[in-house]
C-alpha cells in the first residue's frame, strides 16, 4: 500500500560471508534513505512505499563458491481517488429534453472499477442513459422527469473505494393550461371576475400579471391569490375592460396566457323629463330616445305594445332609433310610444304618452 514499509529479505548462507546487491528491474540499488540496505543488504528497507516502487526487485549474493539470486515482484497498491469535490454532493441541473454529462474521473493502483448508482439502485444503461469510458461518464440524454435524484459513482479496488456524489434536478418549462390559446371573458359591471392561470413547472414558477402591458398593482383594486394562480376582480367596472396576461417564469424558461376581458353594461335611457307630449293636428313632431350602455344597444318602438308601423310613411324611425319622427301627426298616432333599448346585459324601456289635438278646423 502506497506510503507504507516495505521490506524485503534476502536470506544468505554460505562461508566466506557472501556480498548482497539488490537490484531493481535490473539496475543496481545503491543504498539511501528511500532504499536501504540494513545488515549489510540482508534485508532492504523502503520507509516509505510510492508507486515507481512498484517493480521487480532482485537479491544476488555471490562468494569465491558461486552465485545466488532470489527474486520479489512489489505492486505498490494506491487506493482509489476521485477528481472533484468529494464533502457533499455536486449539485447539477438540466433542462427536461437536454442532455447532462456525470464525470467520474478515478485513478488507482490497481485502476478501480467503477459502478454508478441512482437513488441506492445500480444504474442501468437504456435508451436515454449511457456509461461510457468505463464509467468516467453518465451521459443523460434527452432528461426526463424521473431521472431527477441522487447519483453516486463507487469507485472500488482492493486498496479500498471512493465516491461521488451528484444531486441531480430536472428543470421543466413552466406549462400554462390553455396557454396557446386567448380566453375570452364577459363580465357584468359589479359583477365578481376571476380569471385563473393553472400552470406547472420545476422549479414552481413565479407568476405576474399584466393588463393592457402595465403590471397589475393590487392597490388598484385586483386581488391576485394562490401565489398568483388566481387574479379576482370583485366589482367589475368598465374600466376593467381591456387585455390581460399572465406570465409564468422560472429558471428553465416561461409561458404566457392571455384573456380578453369586456365589462357589459345594461342599457340606460337618458330621461327627458317629460312622460307625456302632445302636438296639434298635422303638425310634425320628434321623440327621442338617447339610450347608452356597453355594448351599444339597439333601440326599437312600440305603440300601444306593438312595433310602430313606418310603412305608410308618415313615422320615421332616424339615428339608428333615437329619434322617431312623425312628419304630420293625426288623431290615430296619439297613443303610449315605448322605447326599448336592449344589449346583451340587459334591456330598459322608456314611455311617452303623446296626445292629438284637433286645430279646431272641420275638414270633411
Amino acid at each position: 500500500m502506497i506510503n507504507s514499509v516495505i521490506k524485503l529479505e534476502c536470506e544468505t548462507r554460505g562461508l566466506p560471508m557472501p556480498a548482497i546487491t539488490w537490484y531493481k528491474d535490473g539496475q543496481p540499488i545503491v543504498s539511501s534513505s528511500q532504499a536501504l540496505y540494513i545488515d549489510k543488504g540482508q534485508f532492504l528497507h523502503i520507509p516509505r512505499a510510492q508507486v515507481s516502487d512498484s517493480a521487480t526487485y532482485k537479491c544476488q549474493v555471490t562468494n569465491v563458491a558461486g552465485t545466488a539470486e532470489k527474486s520479489f515482484h512489489v505492486d505498490v497498491y494506491v487506493p482509489p481517488m476521485i477528481e472533484g469535490d468529494l464533502a457533499a454532493p455536486l449539485n447539477k441541473q438540466v433542462v427536461i429534453a437536454h442532455s447532462l454529462t456525470l464525470e467520474c474521473k478515478a485513478a488507482g493502483n490497481p485502476p478501480p472499477v467503477l459502478t454508478w448508482l441512482k437513488d441506492g439502485v445500480p444504474v442501468k444503461a437504456s435508451n436515454n442513459i449511457h456509461i461510457e469510458a468505463g464509467g468516467k461518464k453518465l451521459e443523460i440524454m434527452g432528461a426526463l422527469e424521473v431521472d431527477r435524484g441522487q447519483y453516486i459513482c463507487v469507485a472500488t479496488s482492493v486498496a479500498g473505494e471512493k465516491e461521488i456524489r451528484y444531486e441531480v434536478d430536472v428543470l421543466v418549462p413552466p406549462a400554462i393550461e390553455g396557454g396557446d390559446e386567448m380566453s375570452y371573458f364577459i363580465v357584468m359591471v359589479n359583477n365578481l371576475l376571476e380569471l385563473d392561470c393553472q400552470v406547472t413547472g420545476s422549479p414552481p414558477p413565479t407568476i405576474m400579471w399584466l393588463k393592457d402591458g402595465q403590471l397589475i398593482d393590487e392597490r388598484d383594486g385586483f386581488k391576485i391569490l394562490l401565489n398568483g394562480h388566481k387574479l379576482v376582480i370583485a366589482q367589475a367596472q368598465v374600466s376593467d375592460t381591456g387585455l390581460y396576461r399572465c406570465v409564468a417564469t422560472n429558471t428553465a424558461g416561461d409561458h404566457k396566457k392571455e384573456f380578453e376581458v369586456t365589462v357589459h353594461v345594461p342599457p340606460t335611457i337618458k330621461s327627458s323629463g317629460l312622460s307625456e307630449r302632445a302636438v296639434v293636428r298635422h303638425k310634425p313632431i320628434t321623440l327621442q330616445c338617447i339610450a347608452n350602455g356597453i355594448p351599444k344597444p339597439s333601440i326599437t318602438w312600440l305603440k300601444d305594445g306593438q312595433p310602430v308601423n313606418t310603412a305608410q310613411g308618415n313615422l320615421k324611425i332616424q339615428s339608428s332609433g333615437r329619434v322617431l319622427q312623425i312628419a304630420k301627426a293625426l288623431m290615430e298616432d296619439a297613443g303610449r310610444y315605448t322605447c326599448v333599448a336592449t344589449n346583451a346585459a340587459g334591456e330598459t324601456q322608456q314611455h311617452i304618452q303623446l296626445h292629438v289635438h284637433g286645430n279646431g278646423i272641420f275638414t270633411p
